[in-house]
């Protein structure tokens, strides 16, 4: 049966190039009898193009109907990728079916983040000035996120 189909492709393809020679042929000869002045054969021979146009048309669907089935059965009866259960004799051309083995489990990744931690409070004594306040990681602010600023307002173009 694929063959068959096959075989009508390559007629509905024959057909198509045949009928889209005619639509040109016969649309020059329209061209040209509208160019002498006869008017009356230049619409007939236009109308032909035209139907002619169409008949190529429904040969070029004809063909790729015709090809899309072909193509189907012959994936359907003779599959381009490893059976579930292979036989070497059938399918000689295919290359032996490929094991995915699972992959060993990654190792486990700890990030461990050290933040800075206030010094503990110290008492002093009368007279003796505290140290200076410790060092902020510049990487997390102080005063934490920005504030967002509001959008000008809306001006109506006048």
């Amino acid at each position: 049966m694929e063959r068959h189909m096959r075989r009508e492709a390559q007629k509905a393809h024959k057909q198509e190039m045949k009928a889209e020679r005619r639509e040109e042929r016969l649309h020059f000869r329209a061209v040209n009898a509208a160019f002498h002045g006869n008017l009356g054969k230049a619409a007939r021979l236009e109308t032909r193009s035209q139907a002619a146009g169409i008949r190529a048309e429904d040969a070029h669907q004809r063909q790729m109907s015709a090809r899309s089935t072909a193509n189907a059965i012959h994936h359907s009866h003779h599959p381009h990728y490893p059976p579930h259960h292979p036989h070497p004799n059938h399918y000689p051309h295919c290359p032996p079916p490929v094991v995915h083995y699972p992959h060993p489990p990654r190792p486990a990744v700890h990030v461990v983040h050290h933040y800075p931690s206030a010094p503990p409070p110290v008492t002093y004594t009368t007279g003796v000035a505290p140290p200076p306040p410790p060092v902020q990681n510049p990487y997390y602010p102080s005063s934490g996120y920005p504030t967002p600023v509001a959008p000008p307002p809306y001006q109506k173009y006048s």
